[in-house]
């Protein structure tokens, strides 16, 4: 469920107005958690082309050893 999809959901249950900065604090949770799944995935890609950059330098290394 996207972040104001949820938000919505949450004032229309609670009874908030969405007008209000009631819901303020809960949009920026929802971000965060948002950016932080996203840093973590770009993480991830970041640590498998360092993995595959350090194996091209051992073979370019042994490669220029032949």
């Amino acid at each position: 469920m996207e972040h104001d999809d949820f938000v919505e959901k949450l004032a229309q249950e609670s009874g908030v107005d969405l007008d209000e900065d009631d819901l303020i604090p809960v949009e920026n949770i929802i971000t965060v958690v948002e950016l932080k799944r996203q840093l973590e995935e770009k993480d991830k890609a970041l640590e498998e082309k360092d993995k595959i950059i350090k194996e091209q330098e051992k073979e370019i290394k042994r490669l220029k050893q032949s």
